[in-house]
């Protein structure tokens, strides 16, 4: 699922769409999650990016811990994350939907961590 929000916005289009891992992507994506430095890392508190044209990377462990990484926070996501992530968005996407919502709050109520949970 990708979103692009911006600031006094009432609408914005996101974009759903499945790709099939490889078996040894699957097992890169999940070695990556497991690497011992990343569930010793302590990050700052998720929160709304406040920042132009911020960045903000959400590692979610465990079903509960999240590691924010932010350009607020001039931290970066190891690079075994990364290269895992861009591998899985150059996959051939299958049963693509595109849709417009409708944001209330004009991009500034955002919760990054509402949003990991499937809600806005």
């Amino acid at each position: 699922m990708r979103d692009e929000r911006r600031l006094f916005q009432y609408q914005y289009k996101v974009r759903i769409a499945r790709a099939a891992l490889s078996q040894t992507l699957h097992e890169s994506a999940r070695a990556s999650l497991q690497l011992p430095r990343l569930s010793q890392m302590q990050t700052g508190s998720v929160r709304a990016l406040r920042s132009w044209n911020a960045e903000g990377w959400y590692v979610v462990l465990d079903r509960s811990r999240v590691l924010a990484f932010t350009s607020e926070y001039h931290t970066m996501p190891p690079k075994q994350i990364t290269d895992v992530f861009y591998e899985i968005q150059n996959l051939p996407a299958r049963d693509e939907l595109s849709q417009t919502l409708h944001d209330v709050c004009m991009g500034f109520c955002y919760e990054p961590v509402a949003a990991l949970a499937g809600r806005d």
